[in-house]
């Protein structure tokens, strides 16, 4: 299938009609949205925050412990507690509303990709602002930089934290960053604890600013980024006038990027299901949401179920297979398409809601 195919999908989310709020299914069912929300809250929103605040706190004294005594072991940790953070990170990720909205926390903790040469000339000047909004220095893409690709070898690594005229400000770069990352995962945290979560369970119905209106939204808007970010530009399947950047992969430098691609489908379906609880698939079975004859629910499961045995059969590193297996990448790219047109049109149709974030402005839809 060439580019042109791959067009028809983006194409086609334009032009599928929306029910509008006037679908007699969305009014007329007993399904309890509260229950929802609060399952959402409490068991899939508040402990993927609560997680991931925690893994942050292991890399911050896996950080600290590697500048007090620079060695190939105490980079091992930092590394290790690194990758265990980006994957979990994926699961706070899908909730950029509320709190994570309000803070901007997305966009400083994973711009990808990392610029190399803004995060060196800070690292020249020994000053910079890490909160500045929409940049593209800080985060866990800096991180990755940081701690995978500052040198070839761990060894010219660790000689960049030690002998390197500019030693004192590698360490304190590393070290401001990971307080950045942690500080701000924590905001969001305690906001969800001790005043939003209640805020959150009671803003039922189907209007623009609603809980379920935020849900769709954020998990529709999470996964357009997915497809176009982490696999779309970097293949250059996203626009068929571009060609393929593949480091421009999350997770260049740690040769991460296949795996947390998959930590994300995975948490965007856990968010999709409502994890053990009542989810979005719950509320579409409930008023018999239907494509073609078949539960629009089902089709989404299977083919987020499709979409990671196809990425599964792509060998990591991403960004070298985006080279070498091309082929491969496309297949897993068409199923992220048609998700696409299910999550951002169809099931927004179906349950009345309308879809109020704007599109990326490099995207090709």
């Amino acid at each position: 299938m060439n580019r042109i195919i791959i067009l028809i999908f983006f194409i086609s989310i334009i032009f599928i009609p929306s029910c509008g709020n006037e679908n007699n299914a969305c009014n007329n069912h007993d399904f309890d949205e509260k229950a929802m929300l609060e399952n959402m809250a409490d068991v899939v929103v508040v402990p993927a925050f609560s997680i991931v605040r925690n893994f942050a706190g292991s890399l911050d004294s896996a950080i600290q412990a590697f500048c007090n005594e620079p060695s190939i072991a105490s980079l091992f940790n930092a590394k290790v507690a690194f990758w265990a953070l980006y994957e979990e990170w994926q699961k706070a990720e899908q909730f950029n509303f509320g709190p994570s909205e309000d803070i901007q926390l997305n966009s400083k903790i994973n711009n990808f990709p990392v610029s190399e040469v803004l995060l060196e000339a800070n690292v020249s000047a020994g000053s910079y602002d890490l909160e500045a909004p929409n940049n593209f220095y800080s985060g866990l893409p800096a991180l990755d930089y940081l701690l995978f690709g500052l040198a070839e070898t761990e060894d010219l690594i660790i000689e960049k934290y030690t002998n390197d005229p500019l030693s004192e400000n590698y360490q304190q770069y590393l070290k401001d960053v990971m307080q950045s990352v942690l500080n701000n995962i924590t905001t969001v945290h305690n906001e969800w604890e001790q005043n939003y979560r209640d805020v959150f369970v009671n803003n039922t119905g189907r209007a623009d600013g609603s809980s379920l209106s935020l849900l769709i939204n954020s998990l529709s808007q999470n996964y357009e980024r997915t497809r176009r970010e982490r696999l779309g530009i970097p293949s250059g399947l996203q626009d068929i006038e571009l060609d393929a950047i593949p480091d421009a992969v999350e997770g260049y430098h740690s040769r991460h990027s296949l795996n947390l691609l998959k930590a994300n489908i995975n948490a965007t379906k856990r968010f999709f299901t409502g994890w053990t609880g009542q989810g979005l698939d719950d509320y579409l079975n409930t008023i018999d949401a239907r494509k073609e004859q078949e539960l629009l629910a089902t089709i989404i499961n299977q083919n987020f179920d499709n979409i990671l045995a196809v990425l599964n059969n792509i060998p990591e590193p991403l960004s070298e297979s985006i080279v070498n297996s091309p082929q491969l990448v496309q297949d897993a790219y068409v199923p992220m398409a048609n998700q696409l047109i299910y999550l951002k049109t169809d099931m927004p149709s179906a349950l009345c809601v309308s879809i109020t974030y704007v599109d990326n402005a490099s995207d090709s839809d």
